[in-house]
This record gives C-alpha cells, structure tokens and sequence, in this order.
C-alpha cells in the first residue's frame, strides 16, 4: 500500500508490553486515545504524509458525549481522518457510526479479532486512495466498510 508506514519489531513489542499493563473492563478511554491520535497524526502530516486514525473498541464507551465529536471535527480541520472499529455485537454501534461520518471515514463491526489486519489494511487501502468502501457496515467473519463520503 502507497504511503503507509510499519513499524519497527521493537516498537511493536514495546507496545504489546504497554497494553498489557493496561486495566480490563473499564470501557474505552477514547478521550485520551483521541489526544495520543492527534499528536501521532499531528507529526506525520508534517511529514507531508495523510493520516488516518482508526478507533478500536468494544463500544463500552462510558461517556459517549459531544466532545468527542468535537476532538474529531478538530481533526477533520486538519485533514485527518477518523474510522471506528467495533469488536463484538454486546454494544450499540449508532456513536460509533457518527464517529465515523463526522471523521470522514468508514465504520466496521466484527465479531472476530482474527478480522482485525484485515480491516486495518482494508482502512488504509481506502485513506490511500487505492479503493473505495464497500457498502456492508457489518460481518463477522469478512470485514466490509460503509459507503462513506469521499476522504480529502
């Protein structure tokens, strides 16, 4: 895929210790997630490089609240483009789906974690340009993406 960027194994492995100390069950921290995301995004597009942001969740979101809609507006401004990713059916999606048109990008639900690089890759085909979405919103054992407005 033109453009996107991987990560160096140490880098990988860094992370996978990170997440690990992290506590279960106390819902997404999408607000601190949302900052991280910015600055990330933030120092790639200096690059001259175009950023997608995808937001990974179980959809256990405790304060689903305007500000976050706010946080992704701001990103827009910038160029930056936001999808959702939901990981099991236990949750509504509908805050996840607005999360997703309002970032300019596409929403995905999957009951299976195996489907995760494939909507990963299939995310950044479509922020590249190379493709555009298909026009399923759900699937548990393929990953499809939304009919979604052209990104800029």
């Amino acid at each position: 895929v033109t453009g996107v960027q991987t990560c160096a194994l140490p880098i990988l492995a860094r992370a996978k210790r990170s997440l690990a100390g992290l506590p279960g069950g106390g819902g997404t921290p999408l607000a601190a997630g949302l900052d991280c995301a910015f600055l990330m995004a933030d120092s790639i597009k200096r690059k001259g490089q175009t950023p997608t942001v995808i937001v990974l969740t179980d959809g256990q979101i405790p304060d689903q609240g305007p500000i976050y809609l706010d946080l992704i507006r701001q990103l827009r401004v910038l160029g930056i483009t936001i999808s959702t990713v939901l990981v099991g059916s236990d949750a509504p999606d509908a805050f996840l789906v607005e999360m997703a048109q309002v970032g300019g990008g596409s929403f995905y639900q999957t009951n299976d974690p195996r489907n995760l690089p494939k909507i990963f890759l299939a995310d950044v085909t479509v922020a590249s340009g190379e493709s555009r979405p298909a026009s399923s919103t759900r699937s548990s054992s393929t990953p499809t993406a939304p009919s979604a407005p052209p990104r800029s």
